[in-house]
């Protein structure tokens, strides 16, 4: 038979007016701590309440918060849902529930949702899990090569061989590229053209997809036309395999010089690429 443990709580701040009466049901139907447990819990929960100036009223009142305690695992979260809102907080102990309890009281306390109890942790009531550093996004870097074609526009310009070499830094939805030597080097006495360098950002289409589109902008800084200065070059492609650590690119790159020596040439390159990498 489903037993309830009511709790009936009225929320009030010196200087403020009382809110109205709450009840604080602890759910055994849902709840996964054993007897011993459960009736620790509420004690705790009790004393974080009165310790944070949260008058105790009678059985009855207009509106309710459930919690409990759900085990996964080591892990033990704490659900409630009330009017204020809903929240869960994940602890790695048993011994860390008081810190939470305390947590949970301060905002009723406040009158503040329920979402809103991280905002009152401090050093008395930090738990082991909130005190770890924050997880933090998968980053992938790989290098790669590109081969493939290209042209230089211009009088003086022409088709042939494109080419480059640098490495990504990868998240899922975006990446930055760092490129070392990029360029078209056409055929017969056509001048060519590139970058020594190139910083680029990158963003794709298919953030967790195998296989994504992505664009993006670069600025380099190269070779045209007899003449040194820097570029910005717009990037278009296809990268596959992205759930391993080969990776395969279909690159297209349009560089546009911000100088010119005997004329402007811009560039155009469609090359194929093989990339090699570790998760960070």
């Amino acid at each position: 038979m489903r037993t309830l443990v009511a709790i009936a709580i009225v929320a009030g701040l010196a200087g403020r007016a009382a809110a109205s009466p709450i009840c604080v049901v602890l759910d055994e139907s849902r709840d996964m701590l054993d007897d011993d447990e459960r009736h620790a819990a509420e004690i705790s929960f009790i004393e974080a309440l009165a310790r944070h100036g949260v008058e105790l009223a009678g059985a009855e009142c207009p509106a309710a918060v459930r919690i409990s305690h759900v085990r996964l695992g080591r892990t033990l979260t704490l659900y409630v849902d009330g009017p204020s809102g809903h929240t869960s907080r994940r602890v790695s102990r048993l011994d860390d529930l008081p810190l939470i309890y305390d947590q949970l009281a301060q905002t009723i306390a406040a009158g503040e949702s329920l979402d809103d109890s991280e905002r009152h942790i401090d050093r008395a009531n930090v738990t082991s899990e909130q005190a770890l550093p924050q997880r933090r996004a998968i980053t992938e870097g790989i290098v790669f090569v590109r081969l493939g074609y290209g042209a230089t526009f211009g009088r003086e310009g022409g088709g042939g061989t494109a080419f480059g070499i640098g490495g990504r830094l990868e998240l899922d939805h975006a990446a930055i590229e760092l490129t070392v030597l990029d360029g078209v080097v056409p055929s017969g006495h056509a001048r060519s053209a590139g970058d020594f360098v190139r910083l680029a950002g990158l963003w794709y289409g298919s953030p967790r997809a195998n296989s994504s589109a992505f664009g993006g902008i670069g600025v380099g800084y190269g070779w045209s036309s007899g003449a040194n200065g820097f570029d910005a070059t717009i990037t278009a492609g296809y990268e596959m395999l992205r759930a391993t650590t080969v990776r395969a690119l279909l690159q297209l790159d349009v560089t546009l010089p911000t100088y010119s020596g005997n004329e402007w040439s811009p560039s155009v390159a469609l090359s194929f690429g093989l990339g090699l990498g570790t998760r960070r």
